[in-house]
């Protein structure tokens, strides 16, 4: 079965400093998001995706034209309602595929790693399946990890939470198994626990990453892949660019 596919395309990119909009800033010659595209394409795990775009709607829809589907994040008020705007587009009846989702700040992902996830999601019986990195530590190019949400374990090594950097208490932000944020999520569940994502006390933001939470209160279990960090790192600014364009 292929799977859904939804591409995160609508934040600001504030921190990049560039007139140019961030998924279409090249890293390695290429847009990122064209990047992206190409590694879902060419792994032959997902139908079209869905781009949500948001702060750069026209820019990005004028540089791909009507090849994709888009929905508009009109209000930016974090993942979670990103990819809410994206649910009209996808099928969420019992019967639908499972939903993959990606970033479009996220170029290094490789096409073996789609599909070694979804060979797993063949074997699983859990709503949602996300990817983990774990790093010796946040030193040299690996210290842009240090803004990702750590993941939070329980005593018998389930995934009990994501935290992200920006709520994270000291003792959490010296976790270094952290969120590359790529998931994948059945779809009729998706649905439901989206509605249930209420903005953080703190910033506002609706963060996808309670997707966890929900889950385990919804007494389902979350399966996990390591990923490479060479494959996970998210790019928020030139100076990581330069850091890590080498990895690809």
């Amino acid at each position: 079965m292929k799977l859904q596919a939804i591409i995160l395309a609508a934040g600001k990119g504030t921190r990049m400093k560039s007139d140019i909009p961030k998924p279409l800033i090249k890293v390695n010659g290429e847009p990122m998001l064209t990047t992206v595209l190409r590694t879902l394409d060419e792994s032959a795990v997902a139908d079209s995706p869905v781009i949500v775009v948001g702060a750069w709607t026209n820019a990005i829809k004028d540089h791909y034209g009507s090849l994709y589907q888009y929905a508009v994040q009109t209000e930016i008020n974090g993942t979670g309602g990103a990819v809410e705007v994206a649910l009209p587009y996808i099928e969420t009846d019992n019967a639908a595929a499972p939903v993959l989702i990606l970033y479009a700040d996220t170029p290094f992902i490789s096409i073996e790693s789609l599909r070694r996830l979804h060979a797993h999601l063949e074997q699983s019986e859990s709503v949602m399946m996300m990817y983990t990195v774990t790093l010796p530590d946040f030193s040299g190019w690996r210290e842009g990890f240090t803004a990702f949400g750590r993941v939070v374990r329980d005593s018998d090594g389930h995934v009990d939470r994501i935290v992200e950097y920006k709520v994270a208490t000291a003792a959490e932000r010296l976790i270094t198994e952290v969120n590359p944020a790529v998931y994948c999520v059945e779809a009729s569940w998706l649905a439901s626990a989206l509605s249930r994502i209420l903005p953080n006390p703190i910033t506002r933001e609706r963060y996808l990453t309670d997707l966890v939470a929900l889950a385990r209160a919804d007494g389902y279990g979350i399966s996990t892949i390591p990923l490479p960090d060479t494959e996970s790192f998210g790019l928020n600014s030139m100076a990581d660019i330069e850091n890590v364009e080498h990895l690809k």
